[in-house]
Formats: C-alpha cells, structure tokens, sequence
C-alpha cells in the first residue's frame, strides 16, 4: 500500500537524458489524501495491481507525459487533478499534437501499441490503460488523451476530461443520484 497524505513528490528530471522516465510502482493500493501531489517535470510511468484514488481537492498527479496503467480502478475524486503535460512547462518543453489535419494521422493513433509506454515519439500526453474502471468525478487533462483497454469510464457531473486542442470525446455520462 503506497498512501499519502498531505504530501509532495517531486521527480526532479532537470532535462538530464539519463532521467527521461520514471516509473512508480505499488502492488495493491495507491491513495492520495488531503491535498496530495506526485509532479514530475520529466515522463512518468504509474502502475499497479490494485486502487488508485486521488480522494479529493488538491490531490494531483502530473507529469510532462503521464501514463496509468494495470490498476483495476481509478477513482479521480471531486476536485483531483491527473494532468500531462505540465501546465507550468519550460518554454522549450513540446507539447504534443495530434497532427491529423495532415492527409494521414499519425500510426500509433489509429493502432496505438498494446502496452502503453512512456514513449516521447508518441503523441499521447496522457495515457491510461488496461484499467478495469474509470471514475471522474475531478479533472482528467491533457493534449492528447488516450484510453486504451478500459472496460467503463464513468464521468459524474462534477468530472471533466479536457484535452487542449479542442477535440470532442464522448462518454456515457451517468448521471449522479
């Protein structure tokens, strides 16, 4: 069990080649709590057997390419936050595009590789795979966003899932009783 509470992780990649990619691995449950944030300036890999659950306001996790992987559920809660790329990001920092208003979009977006990776040759800025069960009742955001083996994603009324190219997405949204 990986549990925070009221704490920062800072993967600090300062643009060294060598810190590329990190990777966070728990085996059962990862629970962030009152106001939690795992930042990493670089890419970052989150993986797991089990929960992840960003609880609520101010819990974060973000990276410049983030990709959530082999939990069976993720629970954003009401006021979370699971960004890539940085909001905040260097001026030299890329920002993937989808680079479809070119004849042909890229491969890996119409067949996207059956294991996600952090691969920076990829478009995706957010990725989130085989995940059994997606709850958003905070905020998904990205430029590109990519679901890939997920079996429902659930957005309450008070979740969103943004993306900042101005690509529409949709999503049964059930309705909260």
């Amino acid at each position: 069990m990986f549990l925070m509470w009221n704490s920062t992780m800072l993967i600090d990649g300062s643009g060294d080649a060598n810190v590329e990619t990190s990777w966070l691995e728990a085996s059962n449950l990862i629970v962030l709590k009152e106001s939690s944030v795992i930042h990493s300036n670089a890419n970052l890999g989150v993986h797991g057997q089990g929960l992840l659950n960003l609880s609520g306001p101010g819990d974060c996790i973000e990276a410049q390419r983030l990709v959530l992987s082999l939990f069976y559920s993720i629970n954003a809660g009401p006021g979370s936050v699971l960004r890539g790329p940085l909001r905040n990001a260097t001026t030299d920092a890329v920002t993937p595009t989808l680079n479809c208003e070119l004849q042909d979009c890229p491969i890996e977006l119409l067949h996207p590789p059956e294991d996600c990776n952090v691969n920076s040759s990829l478009s995706f800025t957010l990725q989130i795979c085989r995940v059994e069960d997606i709850l958003v009742e905070g905020l998904i955001e990205g430029s590109v966003v990519h679901f890939h083996r997920a079996r429902t994603i659930a957005v309450k009324s008070s979740g969103t899932i943004s993306t900042w190219i101005g690509r529409l997405f949709n999503f049964v949204v059930e309705p909260d009783f």
